[in-house]
């Protein structure tokens, strides 16, 4: 299998764990970027502005915090937005949501302004 393929691999797998609460993404330093540990590496998924719009980057960090291989929705995609730009940016939302607490801080503003009595 292509690193090419890989990295489309990696992506499913990312995206679909993410969305199952598998994955405990956590804040960085950049606004724009979020990682979380596997084993002793990391995986961070970072929006930056790009030359046609945001592109989206996942860079895989190895034990000592280098980052060791990176790719883009453009290096997937080709130099149209496509379906990887697509999957890339729910998986960016996701982990943005998934490390900011948003799911939870919707459930408690529903319940503190929801006044209906549940029966």
């Amino acid at each position: 299998m292509s690193a090419h393929d890989q990295h489309k691999k990696l992506v499913e797998i990312l995206l679909r764990r993410s969305q199952a609460g598998d994955f405990s993404w956590k804040e960085t330093a950049d606004d724009n970027a979020f990682n979380f540990s596997v084993g002793k590496n990391a995986v961070r998924i970072t929006k930056v502005d790009g030359f046609r719009g945001d592109d989206i980057i996942v860079s895989l960090i190895n034990s000592s915090g280098e980052v060791a291989d990176y790719f883009s929705d453009t290096d997937l995609d080709g130099s149209e937005p496509g379906e990887w730009y697509r999957r890339m940016t729910e998986l960016f939302e996701t982990a943005r949501r998934n490390a900011l607490g948003a799911d939870k801080i919707l459930n408690e503003i529903i319940l503190e302004l929801d006044d209906e009595i549940p029966f």
